[in-house]
């Protein structure tokens, strides 16, 4: 059954954020079609920020998988799947500034295991209260809205082969009970023999948190749960290679830190892959469809347990290219 029903009140930010976006681009509906070459086909020649007045649209459906012992001297499992549906929109202002805007709907599936099921159990660490479902119940479905976001992305540099900007993204919280995150970062976008693109920088995660009290279901990566306010760097490092103008292939890995008060513990790799194609018309990319799946914290070298692949994620999704 559904627990509880989505309040719609406390998403009208999210039409909010998309109507930034569209505003900002009618404004600048008049231009001359762009030139060919400044969206080209193939994806490892692209531009960090979209060209002046080309608008793209992304539609994906994932899925997050997640198992989890909650403790190891009462031993309670729970399995935790996400379904959402991502719909993105962005735009270039000008060839050099780009504004976005995304909302995420989604059914979480929760699934508890135990010889206590249906009843509150204290961790071992003494710092959280795992509320599990009723008496006699199992699996737990709540539809959700995750936060939805904005940002905008400022190139300051653009070459042949080197693209650097300045991102920031800000997520909404929609529940009383989430966390706002200010999201800054400084892109690197690095270009090759037209068939190979390594994308990386420099970002800051900053969530700022609600409450006072613990919650384990605003964990934020495994292994972080607090309730105050968290900052977690990030070092990405994405590869991408065109082995013809319309497939490409991909990997996405970098560094993480969930919590710079534990890094040690919260250090962690992620690691994913990416295969797609572009659908081209009259020299342009009409489409992008793409399929990616991995592990978002693989490695964690800093704990006790090295490698988790109890986190496991899919994702099949689509962008569309719109030209003035």
């Amino acid at each position: 059954m559904v627990a509880g029903r989505i309040e719609w009140v406390r998403v009208r930010s999210i039409g909010a954020a998309f109507m930034l976006v569209g505003v900002v681009l009618a404004a600048h509906s008049r231009a001359a079609e762009p030139d060919e070459d400044r969206l080209p086909i193939r994806r490892a020649e692209r531009p960090l920020t979209l060209p002046r007045h080309v608008i793209r649209g992304v539609f994906a459906a994932g899925v997050e998988h997640a198992s989890y012992t909650l403790d190891a001297e009462v031993p309670i499992h729970e399995t935790i799947t996400d379904v959402g549906f991502f719909f993105g929109a962005a735009g270039g202002i000008s060839d050099d500034f780009e504004l976005e805007a995304s909302i995420e709907p989604a059914v979480r599936i929760t699934s508890f295991e135990g010889p206590q099921a249906g009843c509150p159990v204290v961790l071992a660490t003494g710092c959280v209260v795992a509320p599990l479902p009723p008496a006699g119940a199992t699996i737990h479905t709540k539809a959700y809205f995750a936060n939805p976001t904005i940002g905008a992305t400022w190139r300051f540099v653009a070459s042949r082969h080197l693209d650097a900007g300045a991102r920031l993204t800000v997520s909404i919280p929609v529940d009383r009970d989430r966390y706002l995150g200010i999201l800054p970062g400084f892109p690197v976008r690095l270009r090759f023999a037209r068939t190979v693109r390594i994308d990386t920088g420099l970002a800051l995660d900053v969530y700022l948190s609600p409450t006072s009290q613990p919650d384990y279901r605003r964990t934020i990566v495994p292994g972080v749960v607090t309730s105050r306010s968290v900052a977690s760097p990030r070092l990405p490092l994405a590869f991408l290679v065109n082995p013809i103008d319309w497939l490409y292939l991909g990997a996405d890995t970098g560094v993480e830190i969930g919590d710079v008060e534990d890094a040690r513990q919260t250090t962690f790799v992620p690691l994913r892959a990416l295969v797609g194609g572009t659908v081209p018309y009259r020299k342009r990319p009409l489409a992008d469809i793409y399929l990616d799946g991995g592990f978002p914290a693989l490695f964690t070298p800093g704990a006790a347990e090295k490698v988790h692949t109890a986190v496991q994620t899919i994702e099949l999704g689509a962008s569309f290219y719109f030209f003035p």
